[in-house]
């Protein structure tokens, strides 16, 4: 990333921006999530650690990423599937369950899809810089 917060698919002069953070944080509704969690802890992201970690510093890492995903229970999810006596997949029919599943792996294979596309532009531009270092 550039100091003007700009992600580019090949090299600055080529002007080819990747994606700015502004526009992640708007696909991603980082922003619009960060007000409704204000108490939980940082972004899991930012505690990534270098290559060469222990056993304990990847169990705290997996540790605080199920911190986030409760987090996101009593968060956003509190607000959808909440009912007022249950949540809301208890009261669904197999048949509803399994459908709303369903839904839920085609919207896992699209994310996929995207992070492949995306991963495949880093991989890229990685391949780029690497051969003019040379």
């Amino acid at each position: 990333m550039t100091a003007d917060g700009i992600y580019y698919l090949k090299h600055r002069d080529e002007l080819e921006p990747l994606v700015t953070i502004s526009q992640a944080a708007e696909f991603f509704e980082i922003e619009e999530r960060q007000e409704e969690e204000e108490e939980s802890p940082p972004p899991i992201a930012s505690k990534i650690l270098s290559f060469g970690m222990s056993s304990e510093q990847l169990a705290e890492f997996v540790e605080g990423y199920i911190v986030e995903c409760v987090g996101r229970i009593r968060g956003v999810g509190n607000a959808q599937y909440s009912q007022e006596t249950h949540q809301k997949f208890e009261g669904m029919s197999i048949e509803e369950l399994i459908g709303y599943l369903q839904e839920e792996l085609m919207d896992i294979s699209n994310y996929c899809a995207m992070l492949h596309i995306i991963t495949e532009r880093v991989r890229q531009a990685l391949a780029v810089t690497e051969g003019e270092e040379e």
